[in-house]
């Protein structure tokens, strides 16, 4: 009963192993989204900073000059360009930030079925040292049960039972 107790231990130990590496790839997963938000956020947040500059030089370049309406469809594609590249960036932050609290929920979870595991695992160590030691005591009661019915019967000496068993043929 004990190796198979041993044998369960050691699944559950693996399982643990197993559920503490996913705990570790989920952590270096949560640290790559992390850094991608920030990078990101740092974009965006360069690009804001220069948006209304962008977006003056585009209409600098028909302020004060008499333009067909050809020039002024252009000036208008590009200033609607801007503002799509910049909404990408924004669009990308806030991907970024749903992607981090994905990989903080499986993070979480993983963590969670990490604890689990150990707590699993656990159990199994308890049980097994417990049958162990019970294993030994009842070998040691054993072997004092043995000792005492030895010497309670009387401990005869290999010499005395040859000549008892000699003595018996004799009286015969």
């Amino acid at each position: 009963m004990i190796k198979k107790i041993k044998r369960l231990l050691r699944v559950k130990e693996l399982k643990e192993e197993e559920a503490l590496r996913l705990v570790q790839a989920k952590r270096r997963e949560l640290l790559a989204a992390e850094t991608a938000l920030s990078d990101a956020i740092d974009t965006r947040d360069a690009s804001a900073k220069t948006y209304d500059a962008r977006e003056t030089l585009i209409y600098n370049e028909i302020m004060g000059l008499v333009i067909g309406q050809l020039k002024i469809d252009d000036t208008k594609a590009q200033v609607l360009a801007l503002a799509r590249q910049h909404q990408e960036l924004v669009d990308d932050v806030t991907r970024m930030e749903h992607v981090v609290d994905g990989r903080k929920a499986e993070l979480a979870k993983a963590v969670e079925n990490h604890a689990s595991s150990m707590k699993i695992r656990d159990k199994y160590i308890f049980l097994k040292d417990k049958m162990v030691s019970e294993a030994l005591a009842e070998g040691e009661a054993r072997e004092e049960s043995e000792i005492e019915e030895l010497f309670s019967k009387g401990i005869q000496s290999p010499d005395r039972v040859q000549d008892d068993g000699q003595q018996h043929h004799a009286n015969r």
